[in-house]
């Protein structure tokens, strides 16, 4: 009986690790959904701005 509960308990824990990394991957994958969504409708003007801030960023970290 003592085994068979072990092994239930081990089984209920590994599911629940399993269910855990599968919501962490949905809110991964939502929010890396979300960041296309807004780049595709931003303006022209918009996407020129972010890119230019993005390269300073890249400036900035190769300098340090």
């Amino acid at each position: 009986m003592e085994e068979l509960i072990t092994v239930r308990h081990k089984s209920e824990k590994k599911g629940e690790d399993q269910s855990e990394a599968k919501r962490e991957a949905v809110v991964n994958e939502k929010k890396q959904a979300l960041e296309m969504r807004d780049r595709a409708l931003e303006r022209i003007g918009e996407t020129r701005n972010r890119n230019e801030e993005e390269r300073a960023e890249e400036e900035n970290k190769i300098r340090r």
